[in-house]
């Protein structure tokens, strides 16, 4: 699927920006975007405002949990509305217990659409191009997440469509996965989608795919940017707490065996044990990356984050904290001129993971690593 054909659906499916009634829920009521009541953030009219006139003409709902922080886009019919308002509620308790909100006062204003040069960037809240900027991206504002429940392909496709005609930097990440992926979760703006249905998924579960994109929001809005097999290894401790079980493989295609989803305890241990085992360290630990998947990385960064939210819940908010600042550092690129741009797709370089990873949590972290995966608990 092209920029153009994504840009089309988006004035198909009706992306205009004047308001219009819709049916946004609180606590078994309408509620006016315009003026919310009190007890509901602003967040909650930015993230909603966008899918207002699509969700009206598609006959879908924005019900708002009731501590206004989340919102879930269904079709107002859908029989699964209740359940999954109380699986945001145990997903977001779930998370409470290691990774806290952010603070009340971290509030900014709405971000600014990034500039269209063909390249996808994220100034949202730099100065121009041509203006010194500062020594670092600016942290993204405090959004709240939406959880976009689609029904069937087109209808993720026109919601697709919508973001990126409301955010020029999506359009090569867009184009990049085309038609392949019913899935994803998004920094900026905070949201989440899955299909109802899949049917050529035997092992899809849309349960386990709203617990596993919302704990990945989650972690998004509050540790700020930190890498990807730190991202899903979390999700997919949270999925599995909540759910009692595994469903949801971004990446993967293809047949899932009936013991991972349990989890890849067993895994861990095989590779792990013996004489021969391999040493854990950072390139074991992060080696799963965005866009792939790979059994034995993927096993690491589950156990790892295992090992770090139960081991060093306390030390997380911290690590992420840091680990975000060096994103937000490593991503700003200056040019001669003085003018500047973000680079989204910036990734951590190895050396400083590991220097992060054992400052926050010392110096003999990979030995006792390695004797967690070795764990048969």
């Amino acid at each position: 699927m092209t920029m153009r054909s994504l840009a089309a659906l988006a004035v198909l499916s009706g992306c205009l920006s004047a308001p219009l009634r819709a049916d946004l829920m609180w606590k078994g009521q309408k509620v006016d975007p315009a003026a919310l009541p009190e007890g509901l953030p602003p967040e909650v009219a930015r993230a909603a405002q966008p899918w207002l006139e699509w969700s009206r003409k598609r006959g879908y709902h924005l019900w708002v949990s009731d501590g206004g922080d989340c919102i879930l886009l269904a079709e107002k019919r859908w029989s699964g509305v209740e359940e999954s308002m109380g699986l945001i509620a145990d997903t977001i308790a779930a998370v409470d217990r290691f990774l806290p909100p952010r603070p009340a006062d971290v509030v900014a204003e709405a971000p600014k659409e990034a500039p269209s040069t063909g390249t996808p960037l994220e100034d949202f809240d730099l100065p121009p191009a041509g203006v010194q900027g500062p020594s670092e991206v600016p942290r993204t504002p405090h959004q709240v997440p939406l959880l976009f429940a689609a029904r069937n392909p087109a209808h993720y496709k026109e919601g697709l469509g919508l973001l990126v005609g409301g955010n020029a930097w999506l359009a090569a990440w867009a184009d990049e996965i085309g038609g392949e992926s019913y899935g994803l979760a998004l920094p900026e703006p905070l949201v989440g989608a899955w299909l109802i249905e899949a049917p050529e998924n035997e092992e899809w579960d849309p349960r386990n795919e709203l617990v596993h994109r919302l704990a990945q929001l989650l972690v998004m809005d509050r540790g700020g940017r930190v890498p990807y097999w730190m991202l899903v290894g979390t999700a997919w401790n949270v999925e599995l707490e909540v759910r009692g079980g595994i469903y949801c493989f971004p990446y993967r295609y293809g047949f899932v065996g009936i013991g991972e989803h349990g989890g890849w305890a067993p895994a861990l241990r095989s590779r792990f044990t013996g004489r021969d085992a391999p040493e854990v360290d950072a390139a074991v630990l992060c080696a799963l990356q965005r866009g792939t998947y790979v059994d034995r990385d993927a096993a690491a960064a589950w156990g790892g984050m295992r090992f770090l939210i139960e081991e060093h819940a306390a030390d997380l908010p911290a690590l992420m904290a840091d680990l975000d600042r060096a994103w937000r550092q490593g991503a700003l690129e200056v040019a001669e001129d003085g003018s500047w741009r973000s680079l989204p797709l910036w990734q951590w370089p190895l050396e400083t993971q590991a220097d992060l990873l054992r400052r926050h949590l010392g110096r003999d972290l990979w030995e006792r690593l390695r004797a967690a995966f070795r764990d048969e608990s």
